[in-house]
């Protein structure tokens, strides 16, 4: 089943946990073509029967009918966490189901595997197999598991086993034996069957309970992926002989004294209920490890690391908000109700550092982040923080350890206000005196007063007359007839059913409170020096053709959409958007391109980040701001989403 890629199971997955989908709905979620939509049935059909379904594809749905019932009743449950724990995941990668089951197979060769013997078991060619192998390497490679090469015979693995079992760990979240059929270690198949991997759960359960060492779901699960693996390494003749990290005193003391009772408890259960292990101190002591990094009580392990390593902490502390503050005028550390999550967070990250962890790669068993993964933005500030932590620790960092930090700023940005200026009002009626009465206690009582600055009931021909003044929105049972006011006829809704909480939204000016001034649109062509003359008539921009090219090349691409961020300090703020041609790496293909060039502060962060997350996700409105670039289209299109 390997031949297979993880978006043809999260297709399938994404089917059965919706019963049926339109066509056009499916296509666009996969970011399939044509061909590819025709290739990918295929393919269904030659794992429906492992799910007991038959797919059905018609012209506008697709749908299933279930053939075993008592085996789609099994897969189902498996289906949907499957597919809520990586429907991002292959968005991002679309070999790294083959990526993964190399890893697996090398991690479990007793002695040394030849290229050979993977391309068979694949059923690749060795030079197809050649890019993901060198990315399987680097996987391992993370976990501080070299892979060295032996003459006439392949390769052989070197590592601590701690490590080992830890890719174990990150390697079988991608490859979910309940989806996936594919042959394994006895120890691995039994371990993540459903009876006992429940059982694993209850025999963590009655450990921590009544410690109260409530556990999150996630730290749960991987705990309980750790016992499996460490279980099946057991068995196979893999034990720790030594714990591989260097702990001081204080911190062996800590996890003897808040963690490692539990872990005996765990091993104690887990060894009578089930017949794992045997453990002896060493394998125990791995365990208390494990719940160490996974502590719930975050005022504990906080004082913990601020204890132990102070300075590293400090330091850590001090470059982070000092980003935070630089880049986006915002200091986490002065905000009362985010600086307790900000500091646990750097709190994680100056543990994972001790303990040589932050290279680790996979470390999201529970799937990418949305948060962090669907927005530009956010993304942006993911890698920003991996860029410092590796300037700070000398050394790769994974980027997952930074989302953390990111996932915490992308909720803390939705409580910063969207700055508009409130709307004055005018209600009228050519045909009643109440009428404007009636609506506006409607609106008083309905409508957030902060979309609103005044809402005056004036006379119909004062308002058609120009007496009153100037109003941004008249509402009135007809359209007055000579007024150049924006105006609405209520009168004119269907079944008279007014919502005026979604009538005044809409008429907010977002963009001016974002101060994004400008959008245009520009067909940029790396060989066309005239394309770059073009976008510097618009921006205040001092970059040469080769200087913006190494931006482009090194930029985000989301749906075929490349984001490019030039954060300055301008007059007005700048959006560019068109087609990139001739963007290179080997092609000359055509891509979707986002510019922004300005200022990213706390007045329009918020704005910023739904904005280029809808430019992103919706190819209409992308397409419609390509044939009219308009701030008036922006506006509209972000009232309808932001409160």
């Amino acid at each position: 089943m390997i031949s297979f890629v993880l978006r043809n199971y999260i297709e399938l997955c994404y089917i059965i946990v919706n019963r049926q989908i339109a066509k056009a709905q499916y296509i666009a979620f996969f970011g399939l073509s044509n061909y590819e939509y025709h290739a990918d049935q295929k393919k269904l059909r030659e794992l429906e029967t492992h799910f007991g379904i038959h797919l059905i594809f018609e012209a506008n749905l697709i749908r299933f009918i279930v053939t075993d019932n008592d085996l789609f009743q099994v897969k189902f449950r498996y289906c949907r966490a499957f597919f809520y724990r990586h429907r991002y995941t292959f968005q991002n990668d679309q070999d790294i189901l083959l990526l993964a089951y190399i890893g697996k197979n090398l991690l479990w060769a007793s002695d040394h595997i030849t290229v050979e013997e993977l391309a068979d078991r694949i059923g690749y060619s060795r030079s197809n197999l050649r890019f993901v192998l060198k990315k399987a390497k680097e996987l391992l490679a993370s976990y501080n598991i070299h892979c060295r090469i032996v003459p006439y015979h392949g390769f052989a693995v070197e590592g601590n086993e701690f490590d080992i079992r830890r890719c174990l760990v990150a390697v079988y979240s991608l490859i979910d034996i309940n989806i996936i059929p594919d042959g394994d270690v006895e120890d691995i198949l039994a371990g993540y069957r459903n009876e006992t991997y429940q059982a694993i759960i209850d025999c963590i359960e009655k450990a921590i309970v009544p410690a109260g060492y409530l556990l999150s779901n996630i730290e749960r699960r991987r705990i309980t992926n750790y016992l499996i693996s460490q279980n099946a390494r057991i068995h196979q003749g893999y034990h720790l002989q030594e714990f591989p990290f260097v702990l001081s005193e204080e911190l062996k003391n800590s996890i003897v004294e808040n963690q490692l009772d539990v872990a005996r408890m765990i091993s104690t259960h887990l060894y009578q209920d089930l017949g794992f292990g045997p453990y002896d101190e060493t394998e125990v002591f791995s365990i208390a490890v494990l719940l160490f990094l996974a502590d719930p009580d975050s005022f504990r392990l906080t004082f913990t690391v601020r204890s132990l390593w102070p300075q590293r902490y400090t330091k850590l502390t001090s470059i982070v908000s000092k980003y935070f503050l630089d880049v986006f005028g915002f200091n986490p550390l002065q905000d009362q109700q985010y600086e307790p999550f900000f500091c646990y967070s750097i709190c994680i990250l100056v543990l994972k550092g001790e303990l040589g962890m932050l290279p680790n790669q996979r470390m999201n068993i529970g799937g990418y982040a949305p948060q962090v993964s669907e927005y530009p933005l956010i993304s942006a500030v993911r890698n920003d923080l991996t860029s410092l932590l590796k300037k700070e620790y000398q050394s790769d960092v994974s980027s997952s350890h930074a989302d953390p930090i990111s996932r915490n700023f992308f909720y803390f940005i939705q409580l910063f206000e969207l700055p508009y200026q409130k709307l004055d009002i005018a209600i009228i009626s050519r045909n009643s005196i109440a009428e404007p009465i009636y609506i506006r206690d409607i609106i008083t009582q309905q409508v957030k007063h902060d979309y609103y600055r005044k809402l005056d009931t004036l006379r119909y021909n004062d308002v058609v007359s120009g007496l009153c003044g100037h109003y941004d929105l008249v509402i009135s049972d007809t359209v007055p007839q000579y007024s150049t006011m924006d105006a609405y006829a209520y009168l004119d809704d269907r079944f008279r059913i007014i919502n005026f909480q979604q009538l005044i939204r809409s008429k907010r000016d977002l963009c001016q409170g974002a101060k994004l001034l400008h959008v245009h649109r520009v067909n940029l062509d790396f060989k066309k020096k005239n394309s770059l003359k073009k976008l510097q008539e618009f921006l205040e921009i001092d970059m040469t053709l080769p200087e913006l090219r190494i931006w482009f090349e090194s930029a985000m691409v989301y749906h075929d959409t490349i984001i490019v961020f030039l954060k300055k300090e301008t007059k007005a703020n700048h959006l560019v958007l068109g087609p990139l041609l001739n963007r290179g790496r080997g092609k000359n293909a055509i891509h979707h391109y986002l510019l922004y060039y300005g200022s990213i502060q706390q007045h329009n962060i918020r704005f910023l980040n739904a904005l280029l997350h809808e430019l992103v996700f919706n190819f209409e409105f992308f397409s419609d701001l390509l044939e009219n670039p308009s701030l008036d289209l922006v506006n509209q299109r972000m009232n309808q989403i932001l409160e």
